[in-house]
């Protein structure tokens, strides 16, 4: 009935369909009643109707239905064959002949439940006939019937009833009476708890089950699909159902069953206890689905955990928990069912069911292998398993391929070198163990997005154990190796490569451009030349950038267009024949563009003395550096960022610095060098250089001669020296001109060999008022051998000559 539950009355004589209109909330066109010779007729209608009779009695004069005794009671209306009440009972009065009854459920998902009480002596046989729909009839009425399922997935159950002792029946009180269960044209389900009655049970069509489950006391049954009234209790109860052949799936007790089947092909539970369970023919299933506990079965060894004794199943069911099913190397189909199992088919034609565990694993460590299985794909070549519902793969001892699927996957290489694809999971981590392999890879080659691989950390992408190499997708991917020999491969995109410190095999691959990292832990810097030989004797291809380490690195750049980083510490960083971007990172580096003229760009940082090395040109060098951070360009293309200090080469250099202490050196050749302003250090180097203001005006001097091979010391005394900078000046070995810078004072002069000469330009103006003083020495035994000082403009400048050794000449 829709909307309401019929309680406690079910038929009765004509007054019977307004019986069950005064019943609370059912509607009197949900169900109907009638009265067919001596049969009582209750109808359901299309609806999900619910029928519940209890405390069933007798039908005794046709009339009414008894079920507490004569007496109206409170709320009842006494009539002469009985009492109906305001809540929809009836009570009966007298004694008459017994009717049978039958129910008709129409369409629908029905429920009905008859409930088994002492005084059921009189009952005639009756008939539950369930309608289409999905039905559930739980009778433990005792009264001898048959109770028959439509269409639609129905439960049948016979339960609640008292335990069959091992002594025998009950020696006194009322007997529940035979029942016939019938399955209907689906998948039904005939429940048994266990009686002396030897009922009937028939599955009908559909994958029927048969369940003794709930048999009360987990009393033992022998159960067998022969057809035969042998099945239930075999100890003298009287229990003898008959198991109609019909049944496809059988479910045993908690205690020890010994269950078996057809030649048609079963589905065998024994449930909890110790079983003997045979399936004799046809295409058979061990089932462990009535377990809430981790179960092993194994279908090659004939055993489980469970310690039953079993014989020719072709197939496996788990139960609620994590089990571990093997077949038997030939076409087995194993289901996981809940919990996280590992399932091994041994190498036939397989189904393997994950089904409903977040973790079940295909297990293919018992094959000699090679394996390969896609879980993207649902299949293996063991020879041809299909793979449903699993997530994790465990491979065999030689190097197999294991590819997942967009889920969490786990895969286990084990033995071998094996290839290890965690599949297109973007975002999703995957746990991949190259296990005992030696060249063990990871392949990403599928994947578009950024990865971050970590082969020695769970902190990257996915978690990477026991895995030596790494191919790379086709995003832009930072993989990072170990200290052990990698192999890795970034495919296409932007990839950055770190390969650790053992000696690997490093690509960049398509893309790009890819920069190869020495970043790493390393504890001393290194050497590396594209294209050659490097610290850690790595072979190396496809990389556009290579980054030092944190300390002292030369890097080398190869004939192409190379860009090369020092990062930390003080680097040697040199390009090669290509037009490069060289660049120093933190600490003071010399920085070289490399051979031949395609323009180069040299970058230092502001924090440190970064050198613009020129050393190995011949051809003439001319730059100046650049305002503050302002990029210098020199003569050639050369751009200079950041860089503080310029070496020329032997050609004839003009180098000119910046506000900031500089250091300029022209090494060969005729140079021209001008400080500015900073506190510079200008060396000469060999060579007739010019070193101080490149001015093309005259100046004026007055010359004073030294002795040959004294170290002498010159004191100027001028009023307020401008505050320009403190420079160091090394001239070489040829005639050096030098001066001071913007008229410095507080400079040093270095003079190397040759007839040098000195210059001071006092051109701004000072103060009379104070005196300040300087020193120039003349070093390493190579004489001044004149001294020219330039009066500023109505200023006198007063000028002490002392020689330790000789007395100088000085001359106006």
């Amino acid at each position: 009935m829709h909307g309401g539950t019929w309680m406690r009355g079910a038929v009765g004589l004509v007054t019977l369909a307004g019986a069950l209109a005064a019943a609370p909330g059912i509607a009197s066109a949900d169900v109907t009643a009638s009265i067919a010779g001596d049969q009582i007729v209750v109808t359901g209608d299309a609806d999900d109707d619910t029928i519940s009779l209890r405390e069933l009695g007798s039908i005794t004069d046709g009339r009414v239905w008894e079920i507490r005794g004569a007496t109206a009671g409170a709320g009842c209306t006494q009539g002469g064959n009985g009492a109906q009440c305001d809540d929809g009972r009836f009570r009966n009065a007298g004694a008459g002949p017994s009717r049978n009854f039958q129910i008709n459920l129409g369409e629908g998902d029905d429920e009905l439940t008859f409930t088994y009480n002492d005084n059921n002596d009189n009952s005639a046989p009756s008939l539950v006939d369930m309608g289409p729909g999905n039905d559930t009839v739980d009778d433990s009425s005792g009264v001898p019937h048959t109770v028959r399922g439509g269409d639609g997935d129905d439960t049948l159950a016979l339960t609640g009833f008292a335990p069959v002792l091992p002594g025998g029946p009950p020696t006194s009180g009322d007997q529940p009476e035979a029942v016939t269960l019938e399955g209907g044209a689906d998948d039904d389900v005939l429940e048994v708890s266990g009686r002396a009655t030897g009922d009937t049970i028939r599955g009908g069509d559909g994958f029927d089950t048969v369940s003794y489950l709930a048999r009360a006391g987990g009393t033992p049954v022998t159960l067998s699909l022969n057809g035969v009234a042998d099945d239930g209790d075999p100890r003298g109860t009287g229990e003898k159902d008959d198991l109609g052949n019909d049944v496809e799936q059988l479910i045993g007790t908690p205690g020890a069953d010994a269950i078996t089947g057809n030649a048609g092909g079963q589905t065998i539970d024994g449930g909890l206890g110790t079983d003997t369970l045979a399936a004799l023919g046809g295409a058979d299933t061990l089932s462990f689905a009535s377990r809430g506990t981790a179960v092993t079965a194994d279908l090659t060894a004939l055993t489980t955990s469970d310690g039953d004794t079993i014989a020719s199943f072709e197939h496996l069911r788990g139960g609620g928990a994590g089990d571990t099913l093997t077949g038997d190397g030939g076409a087995n189909t194993i289901e996981g069912g809940a919990g996280d199992d590992v399932l091994d088919g041994r190498g036939g034609v397989d189904e393997l069911q994950g089904q409903e565990g977040l973790h079940d694993l295909a297990d293919y460590s018992s094959r000699p292998g090679p394996v390969t299985a896609s879980l993207d794909g649902n299949r293996a070549n063991d020879p041809d398993t299909d793979l449903l519902g699993v997530e994790d793969l465990r491979g065999t001892a030689a190097g197999d391929t294991l590819i997942g699927s967009g889920a969490s996957n786990q895969l286990f290489g084990l033995g071998g070198d094996d290839v290890l694809d965690g599949g297109p999971g973007d975002g999703v981590r995957d746990v991949l163990d190259g296990g005992d392999g030696t060249r063990d890879r990871a392949d990403y080659g599928g994947r578009g997005d950024t990865l971050l691989v970590l082969l020695d950390s769970a902190a990257g992408e996915d978690t990477l154990t026991a895995v030596e190499d790494v191919t790379g997708g086709q995003g832009n991917d930072f993989i990072y190796g170990t200290a052990a020999v990698n192999h890795i491969d970034g495919q296409g995109g932007i990839d950055s490569v770190r390969g650790g410190l053992g000696a690997d095999q490093l690509e960049g691959g398509g893309g790009g451009p890819d920069t190869l990292d020495y970043s790493d832990g390393r504890p001393t810097g290194i050497t590396f030349t594209v294209g050659g030989a490097n610290t850690d004797n790595d072979v190396v291809t496809g990389f556009e950038h290579i980054q030092g380490s944190a300390f002292g690195d030369t890097i080398t750049g190869g004939p192409g267009n190379d860009d090369l980083d020092g990062a930390g510490g003080p680097d040697v960083v040199r390009g090669g024949a290509g037009s490069d971007t060289v660049a120093g990172g933190l600490g003071n580096d010399t920085l070289d563009g490399g051979p031949g003229t395609a323009p180069d760009t040299l970058i230092g940082d502001s924090l440190d003395n970064d050198t613009a090395d020129y050393s190995a040109r011949t051809e003439a060098v001319i730059a100046r550096l650049g305002t503050g951070d302002e990029p210098t360009t020199t003569l050639d293309g050369d751009t200079l960022i950041l860089v503080n200090s310029i070496a020329g080469g032997s050609g004839a250099d003009r180098l000119i610095g910046n506000a900031r202490n500089n250091v300029l050196d022209g090494n060969g050749g005729a140079d021209k060098i001008d400080g500015k302003g900073g506190n510079d250090t200008m060396i000469g180097d060999a060579g007739n250089d010019v070193i101080g203001p490149l001015r093309s005006s005259p100046l004026t001097f007055c010359q004073f001669v030294l002795g040959q091979g004294n170290v002498c010391t010159i004191n100027f005394f001028v009023s307020s020296p401008p505050a320009d900078g403190r420079d160091t000046i090394k001239s070489g070995d040829g005639n050096d001109i030098v001066s001071t810078v913007d008229g410095a004072l507080d400079n040093s002069i270095n003079c190397g060999a040759g007839s040098d000469s000195a210059a001071f330009d006092l051109r701004d103006p000072v103060p009379s008022t104070s005196c300040e003083a300087t020193s120039l020495a003349a070093v390493d035994q190579h004489p001044i051998t004149q001294l020219r000082v330039r009066r500023p403009s109505g200023r006198v400048l007063r000028v002490q000559v002392r020689c330790p050794r000789s007395r100088p000449r000085a001359r106006a």
